[in-house]
């Protein structure tokens, strides 16, 4: 019966009605079953920040943070990326790192957390957790991201020769991307040329 209305709930959500998939799980969360509740508090933060409801959607995070069960990590991972979308970039840093601690690992994390600090002007910090996700993770969607954001902060720091370097790791792992990664080499090598003139 709950995992038929939760399928309810999610139904609705796909097909965009938000107020049968908000009737469906608030009818969960007030069943009292354990697990489900969990699951249907967390789809109804989901709901709420995309109604553009923040501070419904962040309430219900801290809710089920303060229960200290095993879905905490993964909800200071969502609190961290709705915090980010709202640009407070402090508190988003604060969460990501709990969410880490909690073994919660994704490189998706990773990256927002170095999108955080770099914001925050922690350039060096933002580079180690992109570092991590080349390092720790196989997923070279990912490592190309990660790249492309060591590269610019190069650039942006006037460290041209350590971005040459960064675009050329990209061009090593033979993706689509290599080809931005070669014009931005060209781009670098003609500013470097300039520059001697």
């Amino acid at each position: 019966y709950y995992e038929a209305m939760m399928s309810l709930a999610h139904l609705s959500w796909r097909t965009n009605d938000l107020e049968k998939a908000k009737f469906y799980l608030t009818k969960l969360i007030e069943s009292n079953k354990d697990k489900i509740v969990e699951k249907a508090m967390l789809s109804l933060a989901d709901i709420y920040a995309q109604e553009d409801k923040p501070q419904d959607a962040l309430n219900i995070y801290d809710n089920l943070i303060k229960e200290d069960s095993a879905i905490s990590p993964k909800v200071m991972a969502k609190k961290g990326f709705l915090l980010k979308q709202l640009k407070d970039y402090e508190k988003a840093v604060y969460w990501f790192r709990h969410a880490l601690a909690g073994q919660v690992e994704d490189p998706k994390i990773h990256l927002a957390l170095g999108y955080c600090l770099e914001k925050l002007g922690k350039d060096s910090d933002a580079i180690n957790d992109y570092f991590k996700i080349i390092y720790l993770y196989d997923d070279v969607e990912y490592k190309v991201k990660a790249y492309f954001r060591i590269a610019h902060i190069y650039e942006r720091q006037n460290k041209l020769n350590e971005s040459k370097e960064i675009y050329n790791k990209i061009i090593g792992l033979n993706v689509e991307e290599s080809k931005i990664a070669q014009a931005k080499i060209e781009e670098i090598e003609h500013s470097l040329n300039a520059s001697k003139d």
